[in-house]
């Protein structure tokens, strides 16, 4: 049976306009298609690039530059105004790479104290990307505090503090040694002293499953005790009392891996007795003589929950001995007041009398 030929007519605009929406529906699919495969694409490519702090670990850089008007830098301390810098250093072919940034003075105290203030370096993305890193561009630099042999034991020291940390658990800091040379173009001068790079807080986090929590996510009850004691314990062998985790004073929050929990990882270690700076000065609340003078500032510790946490630091002992007693840099002073600063602690968690003394606390404590 044929259609009349009016109606025939009347369905070819019908027919049109469904051929036409048909045709737009499967090129906007295939748009979209085509952007989620871009997109999958790119995260994939973002996985594989390894971070410029992971590149400079692996190919075992050590010598850097870093050129600047640093009379500016100075100038803009307080207000942490971002100054334009280059970064330059030999790569594993043997051949110089430099990487444009921009850098800004950090830390309260340092700055204060410190003639020379550690520094937060901004790195463009492009210049990564161009060496097929990730984006990953915001460090912190700890740098000497002074000139001389003595300011740079000092950060060798505090280094330490680090790798120590980093044989007692994975939720902790990286950092990487360098020595770095400072071009200054205001005056032509280049002088060379220690430093150390911080991995950022988000590949720390990321590292360990989670995420960073501000100061405003802080839960009592969600703290994990067991790193919570954990870290305290590694604060006492350091003879480090500036920290606070319910004021994120030197403690950085990240939710673990299930996102009940939260990990306690600290920074910032000039303060401790470890590296017994001449600036530093104990916690005034403790009413401690010298930061070479311990305290352990957990509370509600009893003696089976503590020597669960030191067995771990006595098994450690050898490989933590060996980090300070294989690090060459170490002057004999330096090397000779670890050793004594060391065994004392380690006397102290061999001793079931010292024990108590030291880390049992009520919670009045």
């Amino acid at each position: 049976m044929f259609l009349d030929k009016r109606v025939r007519m009347q369905y070819k605009p019908i027919s049109f306009f469904l051929l036409l929406h048909f045709c737009l529906s499967i090129q906007a699919q295939v748009q979209i298609d085509s952007l989620a495969l871009v997109d999958t694409l790119k995260q994939e490519e973002l996985i594989d690039k390894i971070s410029l702090f992971d590149y400079f670990v692996r190919d075992s850089i050590q010598e850097v530059e870093l050129t600047m008007n640093f009379d500016t830098l100075d100038f803009h301390k307080v207000n942490e105004r971002y100054q334009k810098a280059s970064f330059s250093y030999k790569n594993a072919e043997g051949t110089f790479d430099t990487l444009s940034l921009k850098v800004h003075t950090r830390g309260k105290m340092r700055k204060r104290v410190c003639e020379y203030s550690s520094l937060k370096l901004k790195f463009k993305k492009k210049g990564l990307r161009n060496l097929n890193l990730s984006e990953e561009n915001k460090y912190k630099l700890v740098c000497q505090c002074k000139e001389g042999k003595d300011a740079e034991q000092l950060i060798l020291k505090e280094y330490l503090a680090y790798k120590f940390y980093n044989l007692l658990t994975e939720d902790s800091y990286r950092a990487h040694l360098f020595k770095v040379k400072y071009n200054d173009t205001a005056s032509g001068e280049s002088k060379s002293r220690y430093a150390f790079l911080l991995e950022t807080e988000e590949a720390m986090a990321k590292r360990r499953e989670g995420k960073t929590l501000e100061r405003k996510d802080f839960v009592k009850e969600k703290i994990s005790r067991k790193r919570l004691v954990q870290m305290a314990i590694f604060q006492y062998m350091i003879g480090n009392t500036d920290w606070n985790v319910a004021y994120y004073h030197n403690v950085k929050l990240v939710s673990c891996s299930d996102g009940k929990m939260i990990n306690t990882i600290p920074y910032d270690f000039d303060y401790s007795g470890l590296v017994n700076a001449p600036y530093a000065i104990p916690n005034p609340d403790l009413q401690l003589q010298s930061v070479t003078d311990r305290w352990f500032m957990a509370s509600g510790c009893s003696e089976s929950e503590i020597n669960v946490h030191l067995d771990q630091f006595r098994s450690k002992k050898d490989a933590i001995t060996n980090e300070w007693k294989n690090f060459k840099l170490l002057n004999k002073r330096s090397r000779k007041h670890i050793e004594k600063f060391m065994n004392n602690f380690f006397k102290t968690i061999n001793n079931p009398n010292k024990i108590k003394r030291a880390f049992v606390r009520t919670l009045d404590d």
